[in-house]
């Protein structure tokens, strides 16, 4: 068994679409996801456009291979692209966790 977050052998379906959607784990990195607008607060906010952002391929070893990642975005799209098409909410399998 491979420990979750909180050391459980069980997975959150959220974390595991945070690893499916993260770039850093097909070894690349985007940068200035967030920035600081007013240094004094020290409170970061999403990077909406407002400043330039920088994507850096194979900046470190991949935890997924890229071809895997990549096919996992395609599903993802063909799903939303479904849900949209047939008015569906949300696609339930019936599982909230997983147990690895």
């Amino acid at each position: 068994m491979i420990p979750g977050v909180f050391g459980k052998p069980s997975w959150y379906g959220g974390i595991i679409e945070q690893i499916l959607t993260n770039e850093k784990y097909k070894g690349d990195l985007l940068l200035q996801k967030t920035y600081v607008p007013d240094y004094l607060k020290k409170r970061s906010v999403p990077n909406n456009g407002q400043r330039e952002q920088y994507y850096v391929k194979d900046d470190h070893e991949a935890i997924i291979p890229r071809d895997e990642w990549e096919a996992v975005q395609l599903e993802r799209s063909r799903r939303a692209e479904f849900k949209r098409t047939h008015d569906v909410p949300y696609i339930r399998f019936g599982v909230d966790k997983i147990n690895l």
